[in-house]
């Protein structure tokens, strides 16, 4: 039951990451906005790897985690791609099918499966593939139209990337998760500092505290999150943690209904209670 909990937590923690990143997204270059969330997220491994006292760095971590790091790197690269096309729910909708490659990768390592948690995770996708196909046929017109297949081949794309990056980096946490963690973010942070350097260097004066705050906090849930997920992964199985936790976006659409004073229609609303009744029947 605690690795459930964990799993959960990460969801909760990757929606808050993203909802930070919404309210400067469009205001600020993305490469800025993912610096400074990254600088955020290092600064938390190191932190709390240091207080734990698992801050290490062990060789056989190294490689994972660079690779992992760089992966990562490119599954934000290709998203930003799919949103510059102004598919937004689109993008979301093919990136979450990334938990294919964990839960393919969590069956073929043989990582036990009961009949009902293979019955409540067909559910949560179910339901999960249910709220986005709503969300994609309500979107306006200009957003569907011209583009989409281009904005697909980009989010299926940076899913690829994502899902193999998490199984990299699940192999790399056996030793030290923060270690391995910390490793991950170097090419993140040399990547992007570049790139806002080239791009984006006019906007660092003009980010006020108060951006700084919010951006850093984001970068701290991030940290959280990862820390949440692969200890899950860790303690329980890989696929059904990495399903539980791509339940952020729908987190985050119940966030926006008080954020952003949105609201989810009532096949939305379907959708969410089917993932609900998912997630119950594999926490069971």
């Amino acid at each position: 039951m605690g690795y459930f909990s964990l799993a959960f937590a990460s969801a909760f923690l990757y929606a808050f990451w993203a909802l930070g990143l919404a309210v400067y997204r469009g205001r600020l270059s993305n490469w800025l906005i993912i610096l400074i969330s990254a600088a955020g997220g290092t600064a938390t491994y190191a932190i709390v790897g240091t207080l734990t006292g698992e801050l290490t760095f062990d060789p056989g971590d190294a490689i994972p985690g660079l690779l992992g790091g760089l992966l990562n790197v490119g599954a934000t690269y290709l998203l930003l791609m799919a949103y510059q096309r102004g598919k937004v729910a689109i993008a979301s909708g093919v990136v979450a099918t990334y938990v294919i490659v964990p839960l393919g990768y969590s069956v073929y390592s043989g990582q036990p499966f009961t009949r009902l948690t293979i019955v409540g995770v067909l559910l949560m996708l179910a339901g999960l593939a249910t709220f986005y196909l709503v969300s994609i046929r309500e979107r306006k017109d200009g957003e569907t139209s011209s583009g989409t297949s281009v904005a697909i081949l980009f989010a299926l794309g940076a899913a690829l990337c994502w899902g193999v990056s998490t199984v990299v980096i699940d192999t790399g946490t056996r030793v030290s998760l923060t270690g391995t963690m910390l490793v991950s973010m170097v090419p993140q942070i040399v990547v992007t500092g570049i790139l806002v350097m080239v791009t984006a260097r006019g906007q660092i004066k003009q980010l006020t505290p108060r951006a700084y705050a919010v951006l850093i906090a984001t970068g701290i849930c991030l940290a959280a999150a990862n820390i949440a997920f692969y200890t899950s992964a860790n303690e329980g199985n890989l696929g059904i943690t990495a399903v539980i936790s791509s339940l952020d976006p729908l987190i985050l659409a119940v966030l926006a209904i008080f954020f952003f004073k949105q609201k989810l229609r009532g096949p939305e609303w379907v959708a969410f209670a089917i993932v609900v009744a998912g997630s119950c029947i594999v926490v069971a």
